[in-house]
């Protein structure tokens, strides 16, 4: 886009972001999965530097197994159209059941591996169809199909567009951009879905570079985003280059 449009890398990249942040329908977090969900865990990332020993990934979007630890989680809920969430921070009991219950109506049915900490979603309101994979002969991607599938495809697509190079502090808002296009890859009004992105972007709240980089998600003080490079020092030329330091 930078080539394309003639502009500077931050100019471009700021464009792109705030087209991923329209790609969010407005009130679409009042929406909520209904009939038959699949829920699982998927890791996007590589393993962190002094982590626990786990499961280490061959490649660097690679599914870790769940005990491996310092790494960065995400969950899908899938119905019949797929639906992906936002990045959560473990995978404990707590956050889990909180996840379903923010994400999923209440009597529908749930599918999910033997993990444990999904035991108490009927007192949630949910009914639980648990399948322990580790118990089972058949592997994860056939006993939830719907959410490995959304997993694969997600990490694939980070891999092979991004090439891997997407800060941690933006996954969520790459992960609208793969909703969008997911969830409206079987249109055939090509047309459409750019208008209503447009309608989108003249509604969302607008967000200038500062505010993307320095403080989103309430964390003021850490530069993210791509910044620009440092000037380097030129080398004196001439008689300067032979004056002592200090004088003039």
């Amino acid at each position: 886009m930078q080539r394309e449009l003639g502009i500077g890398y931050h100019a471009a990249w700021l464009l792109l972001q705030k087209l991923r942040l329209a790609m969010v329908r407005p009130g679409r977090d009042q929406d909520k999965l209904t009939g038959d969900i699949e829920v699982d865990e998927s890791y996007l990332g590589g393993p962190t530097p002094g982590g626990k020993r786990g499961a280490a990934p061959k490649a660097r979007w690679s599914s870790l197994r769940r005990r491996a630890q310092g790494l960065r989680e995400e969950l899908e809920a899938v119905e019949a159209r797929s639906h992906a969430h936002p990045v959560v921070p473990d995978a404990k009991a707590q956050t889990l059941l909180d996840f379903v219950e923010g994400t999923c109506e209440q009597g529908s049915t749930i599918y999910t591996d033997g993990l444990i900490a999904y035991k108490n979603l009927p007192s949630r309101g949910f009914k639980h169809d648990a399948n322990a994979v580790s118990k089972g002969n058949d592997p994860a991607h056939v006993v939830l199909p719907a959410v490995h599938r959304v997993a694969s495809l997600v990490k694939r697509w980070l891999l092979g567009t991004h090439h891997g190079g997407i800060g941690a502090q933006h996954v969520e808002v790459y992960l609208d951009e793969f909703i969008f296009r997911f969830n409206r890859r079987q249109s055939n009004a090509r047309g459409l879905l750019f208008y209503r992105l447009l309608q989108n972007a003249v509604v969302v709240k607008k967000l200038d570079y500062e505010t993307l980089v320095w403080s989103r998600r309430g964390q003021a003080g850490k530069r993210r985003g791509p910044q620009p490079k440092p000037k380097a020092k030129r080398a004196p030329k001439g008689r300067a280059a032979m004056r002592a330091p200090g004088t003039s």
